[in-house]
């Protein structure tokens, strides 16, 4: 604990330095870049939501950007006319990303398949093997970090279900 605390006021200190900012600056939202970021991650969302009641099975794998920027198509007319204003990055949120590739039809059997995993990893708990701990642990880690970042790149995914493959 005092090593992470230590390396946490040295970082600050550099970023202060160099960049003008900490990491405590974007915790407290204290800059214009901050907020507007935070927001876009709202309203990506939104836009998501709305994607995945184009049909039941959503605007396709891997098109969430391709139908928030081209602006044509039959999707496009159920997106919401503010999404010019959103980045034009992949949906920031395991589960928003999921409704609008995929519908909500998948996403009820991503959350029952989540669900399964949870209760498995349950059982690892009670059992004595450390290793398989550590796998359970990275492996929620990952998908909370996929709540608040887009987990499009490949790694992520071979990472993501590769451990969830080493569990089972």
């Amino acid at each position: 604990l005092f090593f992470l605390v230590v390396i946490s006021f040295v970082v600050s200190f550099i970023s202060s330095f160099r960049y003008g900012y900490t990491f405590y600056d974007r915790f407290l939202l204290t800059s214009i870049s901050d907020i507007r970021t935070v927001f876009s991650r709202y309203e990506q969302i939104e836009n998501a939501l709305d994607m995945g009641f184009v049909s039941p099975f959503g605007v396709g794998l891997g098109n969430y950007y391709d139908t928030l920027i081209t602006q044509r198509g039959v999707y496009y007319a159920y997106i919401r006319s503010n999404s010019k204003s959103t980045a034009y990055q992949y949906v920031h949120n395991n589960f928003a990303g999921i409704i609008a590739e995929s519908g909500y039809i998948s996403f009820l059997l991503y959350l029952m398949l989540m669900g399964k995993f949870f209760l498995m990893d349950r059982k690892i708990f009670q059992g004595v093997d450390r290793y398989k701990k550590a796998f359970v642990i990275s492996f929620w880690l990952l998908f909370f970090f996929g709540l608040f970042n887009p987990p499009i790149p490949g790694s992520y995914q071979v990472l993501f279900w590769g451990i969830r493959g080493l569990l089972m």
